[in-house]
């Protein structure tokens, strides 16, 4: 029935049946169904953005011989207006239903906003004015209009939400049947051109609006198509079953017209962006405001043109600001299906999803729609994108809903936040105001620096959509964070990370986790690479811990991808075996960072170090999954002290465009029987180096002492043998076992001086290893005079080496005696244990200064004997085979012994007592 091209803001609500032919002789005459916009000359109006004379929609329903509607009476008629083809209530009066109903109508001219014509079989022409009511309750707007001969109809407009945001005109419950209807309403109501059809036309009409003269209908500011309005209709027969026609604007040779003159639209869009804080990397919420001025919205004058709306919005956020990683915690995120299930009264979205509130003004209608941004499930958004957001706002009072999704899209680099939100509503608003919510888990990060910051919007108007209005909105960080001084660069930013480490039970020699916790304040240089030197004697039992394999290590590799941290959750790459403990890693600035955790396995050699650590993180923070975060570190292990450093590769600073903004990392390994303490309990340190983004470094230490070192024994048991002749000048196998006693403190001191019978054959020294041949381990094989074998349980295998003698840089007159201790291929740990050869009181006599702070079940070195051998006996040995043994332990401990040198001096005996015989019978 009535076209009532009113309203339009913002919203949606339609409820929306698909027409479809419900039986072929009810219908609509072809060519029958017209829809006009004239100027007051009575021309066609063209003009975008134009307020037109008058705008008529007119058809005709089929009839049958005897007049009457085919297929029954109609019951339901239903105009679609084009999008942007909008009306203001707000510039008429509106006129009670208590005064439009029952009887006559009593409305006030002023309240008149057009004249329907109607031909209603067996009455004739039923004709009357169109009256803006007062709207009940979830109604947009309303328009009445009742004739005399019993014709009453009521026509609710509302908003399309789902096509586009133009206006829905429902005429309900039509009481008498209809064949023929033409209804015009008024651009402008109060215009006196008007006056002779306003009024009770039986009364002859031609009554003057007291109204003001301002514009009640605006034309579309889109100038691409013509403008398509769709009538349906259902009958009293048949109710639901909707038979429609589209039509669009025709001019008076019936061809149909575009939208013209888009170039003279007006469009001065405003913005203002404001995160809700001045300090630098801080949670930050978000202040943004779009203004339009509406200008010749309420321009009565012949010519006027209404501005028009952006179709589509591009907001370009300054590099800096990007996603806050601590908003991840606690938040959900909305389905595409949730978000398209949300009605007036359906929230659909999880209250756990919200973002921010939005409010946007209309100047169409007295109240304000509000509503909220939610945060989309990646991926599953209309975009297919990491990051999208849905934003959703009602009026209840008048029956609108407004659903838009916004596609958001972060620089894979460095985090810049582009937010796009296109198909718009065409309708006049005065402003849009968002605001994303702040606190420590507010969505957005400001800045690391302070200075002068812009946002950049880019409008496209429905008037020229391919063609950008660029509007820009400066902000200023003030501070550092937490109210620090400024820093005028990243790199001037302090970098004074703190750490903290230890092992949870510091006990001596016992076994207990160990914990490396690193930590980086707010508004101080972001991390990229840690390397960590453990104290001597912190040691770890690699024994029974298989590796997670190359292959394994690829595998988790090959999950660095979006929804990769969910795989690994479900099936780790790595075997539970050889798990040795874990990582928790917290990202986002403000005082509740968000927090992940992941796994630490043993993994083989890795960039020289003879074994390393993968460590697995699943980047899963609540609705998003990052990828799996596959990160090595290597275990090097100090030739001379077995003391470990590890360096990690390069933590990962950003992830799907997201800034990780790493405050802390905390390494635990806590597999039962694993890490093993010091004997030590002297005061020592957990130091390292830590690397910003910048390429600055940062020293760290953390003090680390142990305690119940007194408990611990010490009574190593040391066997020396020679093997061999023993007669003056015989060079002799010699053999030293050490056997330590299991639980007792490691042996840190050890000197060993043999039977003062006993003599280096400096002559025997044919070659010598030099310092740098032995670096390169290029010593030639003459330099080698022994082996050694060492027994440990940290190690499922015994570490074997040659003995060398190696040039002591010239510092004494005799070269070292090194044992080079080499693990096997798939764990080369290396490790020199150096001994110092010099005389006591013609003694032969090495000292072992520093030994590593590790059990050892025993250690047996073998030196050559014969031609290589470098101990020579003089006479009278097997009657003086007495050695002095010193040890001194790592905790303090000392033990003196004095061995007897095991030999074979029976048959020396024997031969020297031969001779004395023999001698005496001469």
């Amino acid at each position: 029935m009535t076209r009532r091209a009113i309203i339009a803001l913002v919203a949606l609500c339609a409820l929306l049946a698909t027409p479809t032919l419900a039986q072929a002789d009810f219908g609509f005459v072809p060519g029958s169904v017209k829809v006009t916009a004239l100027k007051r000359s009575g021309v066609v109006e063209r003009q975008a953005g134009a307020h037109p004379y008058s705008f008529a929609v007119h058809f005709e329903m089929n009839v049958g011989k005897d007049g009457l509607t085919e297929g029954g009476e109609v019951r339901d008629v239903i105009i679609d207006a084009p999008p942007g083809l909008i009306g203001n209530p707000n510039v008429v009066p509106s006129c009670s239903r208590q005064s439009f109903e029952g009887g006559t109508p009593s409305c006030l001219p002023s309240t008149q906003v057009g004249v329907l014509r109607a031909i209603l079989p067996g009455i004739g022409l039923a004709i009357g004015p169109i009256y803006n009511l007062t709207p009940p309750p979830g109604v947009a707007a309303q328009l009445g209009f009742s004739s005399p001969s019993g014709f009453f109809s009521l026509q609710s407009a509302s908003v399309r939400t789902k096509e586009g945001y133009g206006v829905r005109v429902s005429a309900p419950d039509l009481p008498l049947e209809v064949t023929e209807v033409t209804a015009t309403l008024w651009g402008a109501p109060a215009d006196e051109g008007h006056t002779p059809e306003r009024g009770d036309n039986a009364k002859g009409g031609g009554v003057k609006s007291e109204a003001p003269l301002l514009p009640f209908l605006t034309m579309p500011t889109s100038c691409l198509a013509p403008p398509l309005l769709t009538i349906s209709a259902d009958s009293k027969d048949n109710p639901g079953m909707f038979v429609s026609e589209t039509v669009p604007a025709r001019d008076k040779g019936d061809n149909p017209i575009a939208m013209i003159g888009c170039e003279a639209v007006p469009f001065e869009p405003s913005i203002s962006a404001n995160p809700m804080t001045g300090a630098a990397e801080s949670p930050a919420g978000l202040d943004f405001e779009l203004k339009l001025p509406n200008k010749g919205l309420l321009n009565p004058k012949d010519g006027a043109i209404t501005e028009t709306e952006p179709e589509k919005i591009e907001v370009a956020f300054p590099p800096g600001v990007a996603v806050n990683p601590s908003a991840a915690n606690g938040i959900a995120a909305c389905t595409w299906e949730q978000f398209k299930a949300v009605s007036l009264t359906n929230q659909g979205c999880p209250s756990a999803s919200k973002l921010g509130t939005l409010v946007a003004h209309t100047p169409l209608l007295d109240e304000a729609a509000e509503g909220s941004v939610y945060l989309a499930v990646p991926r599953d958004n209309r975009f297919d994108s990491f990051l999208a957001v849905y934003v959703v706002a009602r009026i209840p009072e008048r029956g609108i809903l407004v659903k838009q999704a916004g596609e958001v899209r972060a620089d894979p680099v460095t985090g810049q936040l582009t937010t796009t939100v296109g198909e718009l509503p065409p309708i006049p608003y005065s402003s849009i105001e968002l605001r994303l919510r702040e606190g420590p888990r507010a969505p957005l990060i400001t800045p690391l620096t302070c200075g002068s910051y812009e946002t950049t919007a880019r409008l496209y108007p429905f008037s020229d959509p391919d063609t950008a209005t660029v509007r820009s909105a400066p902000f200023t960080i003030t501070s550092g964070a937490g109210g620090a001084a400024c820093a005028a660069s990243e790199a001037a930013l302090p970098l004074h990370p703190t750490l903290e480490a230890g092992t949870m039970a510091p006990l001596a020699g016992a076994y207990s986790p160990f914990v490396f916790r690193l930590n980086r304040s707010d508004g101080e240089q972001r991390l990229t690479q840690i390397s960590a030197t453990l104290p001597q004697g912190l040691s770890a039992k690699l024994a029974g811990v298989p590796y997670c394999s190359e292959e394994q290590i690829a595998a988790a590799k090959a999950r660095e991808v979006e929804g990769g941290g969910v795989q690994e959750l479900a099936a780790p790459s790595c075997p539970a075996v050889s798990q040795v403990g874990t990582v928790n890693v917290a990202a986002g600035a403000g005082p509740e960072p968000y927090s992940v955790q992941g796994k630490v396995y043993l993994a083989g050699p890795y960039k020289g170090a003879p074994l390393s650590l993968a460590i697995i993180t699943p980047g899963v923070a609540g609705p998003f999954d990052l990828g799996a975060v596959v990160s090595r570190a290597g275990l090097y292990v100090d030739e001379s002290t077995a003391v470990v450093t590890v360096k990690s590769d390069p933590i990962p600073t950003i992830l799907q465009g997201i800034p990780l903004d790493v405050r802390s990392v905390e390494v635990t390994t806590d597999r039962e029987g694993f890490t093993l303490n010091p004997t030590s309990c002297e005061a020592m340190a957990v130091t390292g180096t830590v690397k910003s983004t910048t390429g600055a470094s940062a020293k760290l230490s953390n003090r680390f002492q142990l305690g119940g070192c007194q408990g611990l024994g010490f009574k190593p048991a040391l066997r020396i043998a020679f093997k061999g002749k023993t007669n003056r000048g015989a060079h002799p196998q010699l053999t030293a076992t050490l056997t330590p006693r299991p639980g007792d403190a490691n042996v840190s001191f050890a000197q060993v001086k043999l039977p003062p019978t006993a003599f280096l054959d400096q002559a025997h020294i044919k070659t010598v290893c030099t310092r740098p041949q032995f670096a390169a381990e290029a010593c030639p094989p003459g330099s080698i005079y022994g082996t050694a074998e060492a027994l440990t349980p940290l190690l499922g295998y015994p570490l074997k080496g040659d003995v060398y003698l190696r040039s002591n840089g010239g510092e004494r007159l005799l070269p070292d005696l090194v044992v080079a201790f080499k693990g096997p291929d798939f764990q080369p740990i290396k490790f020199a244990l150096a001994g110092r050869t010099d005389s006591s009181h013609r003694a032969l006599r090495n000292t072992f200064e520093t030994a590593p702070d590790a059990p050892v079940s025993s250690f047996r070195l073998r030196m050559f004997g014969g031609k290589k051998g470098l101990v020579v006996l003089t006479q009278g040995f097997c009657a003086d085979r007495g050695a002095l043994v010193r040890m001194r332990a790592h905790n303090g401990r000392t033990f003196t012994a004095k061995p007897k040198v095991q030999a074979s001096c029976k048959q020396q005996k024997k031969k020297a007592k031969h001779r004395k015989q023999g001698s005496g019978k001469r």
